[in-house]
């Protein structure tokens, strides 16, 4: 019987429910073949290929790329100003640079790759890494030609790249780009045109309405858009206007009001193209394409069938913009294409007949001083410019007017600090003067400007005899008959008067002599009634950029006062001096650095306390990113001044500003009594300026075709000299031009791009350079004018244009090194709280600029700080807080004030530079 039960409990559901007897394939999921059993198996010959290492990668920190990038969208936003296009051009990383083909993939290739750059820069010469990494794709696009049999064509081509080559060293090329194993050219670029079936000839139907259409194509950011934060330096229209000068850095997602006819040039269809063809060429024949279709097209729908199998579903945002806007891109490139003004008059008046037509045309030529909008703009302009005035004048910033201190911001200085440093620019427009012209050539654009004819005399006006000068004075200007016409109208200013001075006068114009004048008039008061000069009495300094200005000038100035017994010597990193040889020194000859580490040292007091008068040589430095320096020497003398009562002269030489009031107001100098502007029409010689800009994308062709082009300038000049027999040709780098005081007939500079070793990158030349080197154009008393020709990519003319023809905002960088600036008067005791330092804020270049454009320096809203009081408490804290983080000293929030730490004495003799 319990054999039987047991039998049957066999047979119960709960015994077999979980037995499966027999298996639905249908349910089960096969395993493939070569999935892992669990058995150890051997990795050989599956691992062959790869290395340990092989993926590593080499990348930056997100956070700081991320604010990097917010930090130029914000300036981009906010100014139109001509960005440097090709800024990761000038980057060494291989991966960020545009138009570059070839990248290799490998460790071996990459190392290859290198000795190949190497190679390359030796025939070249220094240039940078993009322009290398150009001629290497050329150069491996021929040698890797399987077409190119014959291997003569093959060095042919070889040796017109890179010049000629001995057998030796064409062997080493060949056998290093034989190395290069992962040469394959991807086409990221296609032409949709095979992909489209030509059965879809419909029309293609947009999601968004129009008014989205409206919303979404406002890439072009508004050259004369009425944003109140805008410089006060707005230009009015001329023959040529900026606009046809950038290169155009708008992108499809730039916020703005629409396309507006004054953002489209004969280059914009080319430029918007660039972005999806790599390959200019292609760039520049989809363009014609493009106008084509827009010219010929029977209506929208056509249009947007024909461009659509032209450009490919992809482009479905820019054919949008051509579709609402065709006939404004059609007529405007057109319009700004003919170079014939028969023709631009005859398609003129077609516009003007056509009702739709003569709406675009009236955009295009209305100024904007007829625009209702931008009047009301400037009318608000000019009362804040009012107030803003009167503020400067009283400049009521004792410490004890400032109300009680807020709870204070952190911010984000290196956002608020200007992006692009010295290269920054606020003007949106460059006027240009009449008779000015440009010229389309292939693959570069010339625009030319005329020399400005000289003033004439006023009726009371003539040249002040060197006779007629103080006896005294007379032995300093041994050689000369009269001063010229500058130094004469300021004569009197600096030799009968003590007030604070700047001039502004173009480079060449005698500004060294008016600086001597002054010189003079301190001298003279201490003369003996016997002659002799009391020399312990008082000191000069002078203040140069450039360590080669310094030492021209102790050479002019010891010659000069050779008579007087006045001592010259030069204080520069290279040329150091004793405490005593600074005793015995009257006029000391110096770079700004080295004065400001001088005047921080507390034991070297006894001796600048006995300067008189300060003389800032080239005082635009301070739009230069060593300019918060100057900012500092000039706030701590006037600051000086007031606490001890020791009056010193301060006097500014400049080149020609159009915000030159602005630094008169930084110098405290009495516009009716010590300020004197003069524009390019008092240069001794005119100077007649040639602009080229060159428009190809590879860096390459842009360095072949800047050859060319110099050759050709040179040519019909050199043949001549050489017919002549008298050939003088002077080949100078650009950092002899500043030592070198030869006046030429021309200047011609040749790229703009120099390595700057402190960035490890190749950076834009400054305005201080092109100044110097351009102002050695034209010889006195030789020519009737002088030529200056500058040759550099397109993106730059705009930023060359305004620096030359007066029309380049000089702007405060001291944003970038406030703690730094902070640190340095701390350690030296001028400041011990948070309320002094926002009082030695209001003595800079900085305050007054954020009170002349507040919007500029990222102030929004300031209508209940109308002083910046606050602001500038923010910008105290912000750089007081980065400071006590990096321990270089102690700043308690609570009683405010600051400790100094354990390196005083160490920072009293350097200078540090905080990175933000």
């Amino acid at each position: 019987m319990a054999d039987a039960a047991a039998r049957s409990l066999q047979f119960e559901y709960k015994a077999n429910s979980n037995l499966v007897l027999q298996a639905d394939t249908r349910l089960i999921e096969r395993r493939p073949r070569d999935e892992a059993t669990g058995e150890v198996v051997s990795l050989v010959g599956k691992l062959e290929g790869s290395r340990m290492g092989d993926r590593y990668q080499r990348t930056k920190p997100v956070k700081a790329e991320e604010k990097k990038a917010k930090r130029i969208k914000r300036d981009e936003s906010k100014y139109d100003f001509s960005k440097l296009k090709g800024q990761t051009l000038l980057s060494e990383g291989i991966e960020d640079m545009v138009g570059i083909l070839y990248r290799p993939k490998t460790t071996e290739t990459k190392q290859t790759y290198e000795v190949l750059l190497s190679f390359i820069q030796e025939a070249l010469g220094d240039q940078p890494r993009d322009i290398l990494c150009g001629a290497a794709d050329e150069v491996l696009a021929v040698l890797k030609n399987e077409k190119i049999r014959d291997e003569r064509d093959r060095r042919r081509e070889t040796e017109g790249l890179l010049g000629t080559l001995a057998q030796e060293r064409y062997a080493v090329l060949v056998n290093l780009c034989k190395k290069i194993s992962d040469y394959g050219i991807d086409d990221k670029v296609q032409t949709t045109e095979d992909n489209i079936d030509e059965t879809y000839g419909v029309n293609v139907q947009f999601e968004e309405s129009d008014d989205e259409e409206e919303d979404m194509c406002g890439e072009v950011k508004e050259e004369d858009s009425n944003d109140e934060n805008e410089g006060d330096e707005a230009m009015i229209d001329s023959t040529l206007h900026a606009t046809n000068l950038t290169t155009g850095q708008d992108s499809l997602g730039k916020s703005g009001k629409g396309l507006h006819p004054r953002d489209i040039d004969a280059y914009w269809l080319q430029r918007k193209l660039s972005k999806f063809y790599d390959d200019p060429v292609i760039a520049q024949t989809r363009a014609g394409e493009v106008l084509e279709i827009l010219k010929t097209a029977v209506d929208d729908r056509d249009v947007e069938n024909q461009l659509v199998l032209l450009l490919g579903y992809n482009q479905f945002e820019f054919i949008k913009i051509l579709r609402q806007h065709r006939q404004m891109i059609l007529y405007c490139s057109l319009l700004a294409s003919l170079q014939s003004g028969a023709e631009k008059s005859k398609l003129k008046e077609k516009m003007q007949n056509d009702p739709e037509l003569e709406k675009i045309l009236r955009q295009l030529e209305n100024t904007d001083k007829e625009d209702i909008i931008q009047e009301e703009r400037q009318r608000r302009a000019q009362v804040r410019q009012a107030r803003v005035d009167a503020d400067i004048e009283a400049m009521d910033i004792d410490g004890e007017s400032l109300p009680q201190l807020q709870q204070c911001r952190v911010l984000d200085l290196e956002d608020l600090s200007f992006s692009h440093g010295s290269h920054f620019m606020a003007n949106k427009r460059c006027q240009l003067p009449d008779g000015s012209f440009r010229k389309q050539r292939r693959g570069y654009e010339e625009i030319h400007v005329p020399a400005l004819k000289p003033k004439p005399f006023d009726s009371n006006e003539s040249l002040v005899p060197i006779e007629k000068l103080p006896k005294y004075v007379q032995p300093a200007f041994d050689g000369y008959k009269s001063l010229n016409r500058i130094q004469s109208r300021l004569s009197k200013a600096a030799i009968e008067t003590d007030e604070n001075l700047l001039l502004c006068a173009p480079t060449g114009a005698g500004k060294t002599n008016v600086a001597l004048l002054c010189m003079m008039r301190e001298i003279g008061k201490h003369i003996n009634s016997d002659g002799t000069i009391n020399a312990d009495e008082f000191k000069i300094v002078y203040i140069a950029p450039m360590r080669s200005l310094v030492q021209e000038m102790v050479g002019n100035f010891s010659k000069r006062l050779s008579s007087y017994n006045i001592q010259v010597s030069e204080l520069t990193g290279d040329h150091q001096l004793s405490r005593e040889q600074i005793n015995a020194t009257q006029v000391i000859v110096c770079t700004p650095e080295k004065w400001d580490i001088v005047t921080r040292k507390g034991g070297e007091r006894t001796y600048t306390q006995l300067v008189k008068l300060m003389i800032f040589d080239e005082i635009h430095l301070l739009h230069d990113e060593r300019g918060p320096v100057l900012e500092a020497l000039v706030a701590r003398t006037i600051r000086n001044i007031e606490m001890t009562q020791d009056e010193v002269r301060l006097v500014g030489l400049s080149a020609t500003l159009p915000n030159y009031e602005d630094v008169a107001s930084l110098l405290r100098v009495t516009p009716a009594a010590g300020l004197f502007y003069f524009d390019n029409s008092f240069r001794p010689v005119p100077l007649e300026q040639q602009y080229i800009g060159i428009t190809e994308k590879k860096p390459i062709k842009r360095f072949m075709l800047m050859k060319e082009i110099l050759y050709e300038k040179d040519r019909t000049l050199v043949e001549d000299l050489f017919a002549d027999r008298h050939i003088q040709v002077l080949v100078s780098t650009a950092t002899l031009a500043w030592g070198v005081n030869l006046p030429a007939h021309t200047v011609i500079i040749k790229g703009t791009q120099v390595y700057n070793p402190e960035k490890g990158r190749w950076v834009e030349l400054g305005a201080l350079d092109v100044l110097q080197m351009l102002g050695r154009a034209g010889r006195p008393q030789y020519d009737t004018k002088g030529e200056g020709i500058l040759i550099t990519n397109h993106s730059e003319l705009q930023y060359y244009l305004s620096l030359l023809n007066q029309q380049l905002p000089i702007e405060s960088q001291m944003i970038s090194r406030l703690p730094d600036m902070l640190n340095a008067e701390i350690v030296l005791g001028n400041i011990q709280n948070i309320k002094e330092a926002v009082t030695w804020l209001g003595y800079t270049y900085l305050y007054i600029r954020m009170l002349r454009n507040p919007g500029l320096y990222g102030i929004h809203d300031n209508s209940d700080d109308q002083l910046l009081e606050k602001h500038r408490a923010d910008l105290i804290y912000t750089a007081a807080t980065l400071l006590d983080k990096s321990n270089l000293l102690k700043f308690d929030k609570k009683l405010e004030v600051f400790k100094l730490q354990n390196v005083e004495e160490l920072q009293v003799t350097i200078t540090l530079h905080m990175k933000l």
